[in-house]
């Protein structure tokens, strides 16, 4: 049987000197620290001082390079440029600091470049105008939601499979809660089906369709009741296909009546539930102005490994 030793750093095991951190430095606060704040002060404290080297899940990158394209078109620029420059910017960060992914990278990248390409047209061709929200004074916030021309929030975010269970889980983030109870506005909140990542590619029509067994250049994605292709059909993903046009790409979709966005919208929150948020953001900002040094907070456990392994170990169990 194998023995290992217990984890557990030592006092002074800190190789980097952490200070408290300075309350500026996270104002206004918005719904990714509050987040942060609240699985893992020590990983709040460490991701204020070492951003530049935080590796970027799949998901989230997408989601950082889907909303800055998006805000790129209603700016006047086009969804080829927008394009071109959220792709830039997914493989520079997929490059430096890198991916936190359990599949190869390389890989892994390319089929989320081409959710990437095909997602933005699909999103921008159908959406209206966005701009940031401004700064709300009181509370101190900062909404990573966009205003849309339409007068609400609209937030963008991926999902596996679309669920109810999963868009109410959402509903109750603080990405959703803290950006309608700071503003008072309503929200549509965007889900997008991203599929599963298995075998080293993601599995979703945004970048792979089946190709048929016996008929050369016969394409599809599934039945057209949506049910599973029966027979040996082989899966092609969109950086290898002969219809790696945009265009053409999203057109077999519509063919297919595939259907990977989920729209939800989120009634604007009454003045006891504001009042509430306020309170609650009140008291988590106190606690940010007294988190002390990060070799006297305690270990975070259940964090280091839930929901994913934390990529920080290496300084909280450093020897």
């Amino acid at each position: 049987m194998a023995v290992w030793s217990l984890k557990y750093p030592r006092a002074d095991s800190c190789a980097v000197a952490f200070v408290t951190v300075p309350v500026a430095m996270i104002n206004p606060l918005d719904s990714t620290q509050l987040t942060t704040l609240q699985v893992c002060p020590r990983r709040l404290i460490i991701e204020s001082q070492r951003a530049s080297e935080k590796l970027w899940r799949p998901k989230e990158l997408y989601e950082h390079c889907i909303r800055q394209a998006l805000l790129n078109v209603s700016a006047g620029m086009s969804i080829a440029d927008a394009t071109l420059e959220a792709v830039t910017v997914f493989v520079e960060r997929a490059t430096r600091p890198g991916l936190l992914t359990a599949h190869k990278p390389y890989c892994i990248a390319q089929d989320w470049i081409a959710i990437l390409k095909v997602s933005i047209t699909a999103l921008a061709t159908v959406a209206g105008g966005f701009t940031e929200v401004p700064l709300v004074s009181r509370p101190s916030w900062k909404c990573l939601s966009l205003m849309g021309n339409d007068g609400r929030l609209h937030r963008w975010t991926t999902v596996a499979k679309f669920s109810r269970d999963l868009a109410a889980a959402d509903l109750q983030s603080w990405a959703v809660v803290g950006d309608i109870c700071a503003t008072g506005l309503e929200m549509t909140v965007h889900f997008i089906e991203t599929g599963v990542g298995r075998g080293g590619h993601q599995h979703t029509p945004w970048c792979r369709i089946f190709a048929h067994p016996a008929i050369p250049g016969r394409f599809a994605f599934q039945q057209k009741d949506g049910s599973p292709l029966e027979g040996n059909w082989k899966p092609v993903w969109f950086q290898n296909s002969p219809n790696n046009d945009i265009a053409h790409w999203l057109a077999m979709m519509e063919r297919d009546q595939v259907k990977l966005i989920h729209d939800v919208r989120v009634k604007s929150p009454d003045a006891s539930q504001r009042a509430r948020f306020e309170r609650d953001l009140a008291i988590e900002r106190a606690r940010i102005a007294s988190l002390p040094k990060l070799e006297e907070l305690p270990i975070f456990r259940p964090a280091c490994n839930f929901p994913q392994v934390c990529q920080w170990q290496w300084i909280c169990y450093a020897e």
